[in-house]
């Protein structure tokens, strides 16, 4: 089985037991973990646009364990909406957010 099913059934088992968040902010956060040992970053944005998870922070630890710095990007708030304009609305302000913090605009 895939990484992709994998993860696609683990987060639609997650999404049964947890409800949606149906605010219209989107809250963009992230968490940074160093490694002195590395060249490379990596960067982990989730698969679906959930909230902080557990499989992010398991990938985050073995990442760092095998010699990576890790920065990882996560959304409080539903990103994928019904309607295709407030989804791709919901990106714009995730995009422009980010582009802000990295270049400190």
């Amino acid at each position: 089985m895939s990484i992709d099913k994998t993860m696609n059934q683990l987060l639609d088992i997650f999404d049964f037991f947890n409800q949606k968040n149906d605010s219209e902010e989107i809250e963009v956060n992230k968490k940074f973990i160093y490694n002195n040992k590395s060249n490379t970053l990596k960067v982990i944005i989730p698969p679906r646009g959930e909230g902080h998870l557990f499989v992010t922070d398991y990938l985050i630890k073995r990442l760092n364990k095998n010699k990576y710095s890790c920065l990882s990007y996560y959304f409080d708030g539903e990103l994928l909406k019904e309607s295709t304009e407030k989804t791709l609305e919901n990106f714009r302000k995730i995009i422009i957010t980010t582009f802000k913090r990295i270049f400190l605009v």
